[in-house]
């Protein structure tokens, strides 16, 4: 889910249980499932800590935005989620994230949280290698030429993603120059604002959000003039939110930094620690175009109800 990650909706899934009746596809559910590609606008950096579109669209930046200005660098991010109802703890969830990432645009990047599920993958030349937190590695070829760049962008976006959530009553305070890294960067408070702003969510599985209420916001992050990226950066807040008649809390805590020229050093996993992964996308669209005016075409696999 691009506006809540994905670790935090399985969290709230868990919270609340999950619908009954047929599931549409991945792509149909508005960036619930998969991370919508779009085109992301130029930041103004020095505008980020007084105008909040500016600042927002700085902290939801894709990784595939700023990883060809920055170079080779490190990432490394933790965040935690609490979900309470009545002051009891209902779900907890925490991830750490990383990213390792060359120049050439190969990386590892790694997900794991404190349910024992994780993500890992490795891009080395040309090859993508992947598994949950546990097992042997998936080798195989991208599925399309954004894939690895996407997966990233997944990992890379926790930050974001929780500021996203509370972006409608947040603002940033100018704290003035900085320098990380001999990179020059600006300093920005994250706080409340005097009031929010309203909210829409054009999808059903997101509208619970128009009524969100944001009761607090905190944190800092320095920004790269260069790029817009989150040199460092952290961020806190607190909302609350009803469903089906119980009024819950969602407390959130994020770190974020980044080490660029950081040395890189990736190699493809040993042998014995992978199986090949053999893809056949669209095969039954394929074998309907192969067999068109010779065989009916093959039905798909129903829905259960």
């Amino acid at each position: 889910m691009r506006h809540l990650p994905k670790l935090a909706t399985i969290a709230v899934a868990a919270a609340f249980g999950c619908g009954s009746g047929s599931a549409p596809a991945d792509e149909d559910l508005g960036g619930l499932v998969k991370r919508r590609r779009v085109a992301v606008e130029p930041v103004d950096v020095a505008a980020a800590a007084t105008d909040p579109g500016q600042l927002r669209r700085a902290l939801m930046q894709p990784h595939s935005r700023i990883a060809q200005g920055l170079g080779t660098h490190s990432f490394r991010g933790t965040s935690k989620v609490v979900i309470a109802a009545n002051v009891e703890t209902v779900r907890a969830l925490d991830d750490e994230t990383a990213i390792d990432y060359s120049a050439s645009g190969e990386f590892r990047a790694t997900l794991d949280n404190s349910l024992e599920y994780g993500r890992h993958a490795l891009f080395v030349d040309g090859t993508l290698y992947l598994r949950p937190r546990f097992g042997k590695y998936h080798k195989r070829a991208p599925t399309h030429v954004g894939e690895p760049a996407g997966i990233c962008d997944d990992i890379y976006a926790t930050l974001g993603d929780y500021f996203d959530l509370v972006s409608t009553a947040a603002t940033g305070v100018d704290k003035g120059t900085a320098s990380i890294g001999g990179r020059s960067a600006h300093k920005i408070e994250l706080a409340m604002a005097d009031s929010p702003r309203p909210r829409s969510e054009p999808l059903s599985q997101k509208q619970w959000r128009e009524n969100l209420e944001v009761l607090s916001v905190g944190g800092e992050v320095v920004l790269d003039d260069a790029t817009g990226a989150i040199l460092e950066g952290s961020l806190h807040g607190e909302v609350a939110f009803t469903r089906d008649g119980t009024n819950y809390t969602m407390t959130v805590a994020v770190t974020h930094t980044l080490d660029v020229g950081a040395a890189v050093q990736l190699a493809a996993p040993p042998d014995e620690q992978t199986v090949a992964t053999r893809m056949r996308p669209h095969e039954l669209e394929e074998r309907d175009a192969l067999f068109k005016g010779i065989a009916p075409p093959k039905s798909k696999t129903p829905v259960p109800p």
